[in-house]
C-alpha cells in the first residue's frame, strides 16, 4: 500500500485551512497559529516507485502550487511538536466520490494494478491546544 500526501506548498495560501481556522476561532479557541490542510490517497495493488511518482505528478497534484510525498507505509509524521494531527477518512461502506474519479483517472494514465483507493483528509493545528479544544474542532 502507498500513502500519499498532497498539500499546499509553502509561501502559496491554503484556502482550505484558512477557512477552517475561521471555523475554530468561531468556537471562541483563538490560539490556532495556522491549520494545515492535506488530501490523503491510499493505493493498494502493485506499483513501482515510478508508477507513484507519475500518479503524483500527472493526477493527484498541481506541480505550481502543491507538494506530494509518498511512503510504502501508511503513517503520519509530526512537523512541529505543537501541533495536532486530525485524519478524517470515510467510513467502510460510504461512497468516496473522490475514489471513483481517481480510479478513471488511473485508468487514463494506461495503469490497471491498483485494486483499492481510499481517501481521508490530513488536519494538522499548529499551536498547544487542550484535549477538550481538540475535541471542540473534531
Amino acid at each position: 500500500m502507498f500513502r500519499i500526501e498532497v498539500s499546499v506548498k509553502a509561501g502559496f495560501p491554503d484556502p482550505r485551512g484558512e477557512a477552517l481556522q475561521k471555523d475554530i476561532r468561531d468556537l471562541g479557541i483563538t490560539t490556532v497559529k495556522e491549520v494545515k490542510v492535506s488530501d490523503i490517497y491510499l493505493l493498494e495493488g502493485k506499483l513501482n516507485e515510478e508508477e507513484v511518482r507519475r500518479i503524483c505528478r500527472e493526477l493527484l497534484a498541481d506541480p505550481i502550487v502543491e507538494e506530494y510525498s509518498y511512503e510504502e507505509a501508511p503513517f503520519s509524521r509530526i512537523e512541529d511538536k505543537n501541533a495536532h494531527i486530525i485524519e478524517v477518512a470515510y467510513n467502510p461502506g460510504v461512497m468516496d466520490p473522490v475514489e471513483e474519479s481517481v480510479r478513471k483517472g488511473l485508468l487514463d494514465l494506461g495503469i490497471a494494478t491498483v485494486e483499492s483507493v481510499k481517501t481521508a483528509k490530513r488536519y494538522c493545528f499548529l499551536r498547544d491546544l487542550s484535549e477538550g479544544e481538540v475535541k471542540s474542532i473534531c
